[in-house]
């Protein structure tokens, strides 16, 4: 037995369940991922127009700030931001 094997007493740990990996504390995935991840194709945030995820009930969070938003269709998003310059246009 080496030096460290001796020192470090390595035991797995068990939420209770009893399972080999355990379901809580088991085999760990690289990926970071978790459901309501996903992007909401066709809507972006009303905050900056960047794509937004975990849409629900009308409202997301922002993919570029993370800041929740109000989820818009991308067509009205950037509909409105052109009425928008076009109005500032004619105020100069």
């Amino acid at each position: 037995m080496g030096i460290l094997s001796d020192t470090v007493n390595e035991s797995k740990k068990n939420c209770g369940c009893g399972k080999d990996p355990c379901e809580t504390y088991g085999k760990k995935t690289d990926e970071s991922y978790s459901p309501g991840d996903e992007m909401e194709d066709g809507m972006v945030s009303n905050c900056c127009g960047a794509p937004i995820m975990d849409v629900y009930d009308g409202h997301g969070r922002c993919s570029d700030c993370k800041e929740m938003a109000s989820a818009e269709k991308e067509e009205a998003y950037y509909e409105t931001a052109e009425i928008q310059r076009l109005k500032d246009l004619i105020r100069y």
